[in-house]
């Protein structure tokens, strides 16, 4: 296992294949679901079968989507990471975490660790990121992250936002108030 990031409430590593079963619970929550691709849960077997192109963006591009691990309990409680978007050649945010976790600041404590790594030392340009236009905790979220308003869309079928933010555009002292390592 390979820990990308500790922040004082979460680690961030590398997925592998044995954390199927103790994600599955998330990806199958309706709720959890509701505003995440176009709202449909996942079975245990989907969860499975994308795990081997997540685990291949590690060694394909040095980063990828990450495992979120709550350190008080050590249960996986969602997923954020960048991940290269071939189709708009640009690198997109993705985040999920399990409602159960809402509200505490977990969103913001994981992104801002994805994002300083994936500007410093990733050095990615940019990331965009894409929320159902409805999605208010989401779109909060990547204006902390210092993103900004790109455009209105269609994505999955259900009216969407996206935002982008450059590196150079990053608030720096995000990561520091949040204690990233």
């Amino acid at each position: 296992m390979t820990l990308v990031a500790t922040t004082p409430h979460l680690q961030l590593r590398h997925w592998t294949p044995a954390d199927v079963y103790a994600a599955a619970p998330i990806y199958a929550d309706p709720e959890t679901m509701s505003y995440f691709g176009d709202g449909s849960v996942f079975t245990v077997e989907e969860i499975a079968a994308s795990f081997p192109a997540v685990i291949a963006d590690y060694a394909l591009f040095g980063y990828g989507n990450y495992a979120i691990i709550e350190r008080e309990g050590g249960t996986i409680i969602g997923h954020c990471g960048v991940r290269y978007h071939a189709e708009r050649d640009r690198n997109e945010a993705d985040w999920l975490l399990d409602r159960r976790f809402w509200r505490r600041g977990y969103g913001t404590e994981a992104a801002a660790a994805v994002f300083h790594r994936s500007f410093t030392i990733d050095r990615v340009p940019a990331i965009f990121g894409v929320s159902h236009r409805d999605n208010g905790a989401s779109i909060a979220l990547m204006k902390r992250l210092g993103m900004q308003f790109r455009e209105s869309l269609r994505a999955n079928d259900r009216p969407s936002v996206l935002y982008e933010v450059a590196r150079k555009n990053f608030p720096a002292g995000l990561a520091a108030r949040i204690r990233v390592t």
